[in-house]
């Protein structure tokens, strides 16, 4: 966890380009007529922060129980994984949100039309003005992969070695101490794997759901 404050802490202000560049695109489309509501980003990143929180408390809780440990020990344990998971949903947060931005223009390049072109001036959107818009996001998508680019290395290094260590724990387990492997490690083991699954399948959502909307515009 502290590597990755360390890293934050060095590419603020890369970070500050990035989400200034997010609301200069939010401003200029407001400017033109079609403002995008932020309600659903917002709810569900009140979502994911409540239910990532409570997710870590019942692992926290289960290891405690399972393996007999202080909450101070358990919880020193798992800030190393704590610490790369942040980076991995701060990285698909911030591509959501852009993704979020090329669908919204590609909803209004797909609806102008001539006839609908009276509506607004020329002057303000044409097709020149919505490359520019587009290549905002473009440029906002690259420093993001540059901002996270060693944090999310951190995070598939840090799953690589958990993998490991989960696998040698859990046959340890299996060989040497079957009969006192109750259903309270089988659940932290559980739990642990779920995790690393939800944030794979976070991150390639994420990903898809950006790169998708990319390739859709014209």
């Amino acid at each position: 966890m502290m590597i990755e404050v360390v890293i934050d802490m060095s590419k603020r202000k890369q970070f500050l380009e990035i989400w200034n560049i997010i609301q200069d695109f939010d401003h200029e489309i407001r400017q033109l007529g079609f403002p995008l509501s932020n309600k659903k980003t917002k709810f569900w990143v009140w979502v994911i922060l409540i239910v990532h929180s409570l997710y870590w408390l019942l692992i926290n809780q289960t290891g405690m129980y399972a393996f007999s440990e202080s909450f101070l020990k358990n919880i020193g344990y798992m800030f190393l994984y704590i610490g790369t998971c942040i980076s991995l949903i701060k990285f698909s947060g911030m591509a959501t949100i852009i993704g979020l931005r090329f669908k919204h223009l590609n909803k209004i390049v797909g609806r102008w039309s001539p006839d609908k072109r009276r509506r607004i001036p020329e002057s303000q959107f044409n097709a020149k003005m919505a490359v520019k818009l587009q290549d905002d996001l473009m440029l906002a998508s690259e420093k993001l992969n540059s901002l996270c680019y060693w944090s999310l290395l951190l995070w598939l290094f840090n799953l690589c070695i958990h993998a490991v260590s989960g696998t040698y724990l859990f046959f340890q387990f299996m060989i040497h101490d079957l009969d006192h492997m109750g259903i309270s490690v089988c659940i932290c083991l559980i739990g642990w794997l779920l995790s690393y699954n939800i944030q794979l399948v976070i991150l390639s959502s994420a990903c898809h759901f950006v790169s998708t909307e990319k390739i859709c515009f014209k």
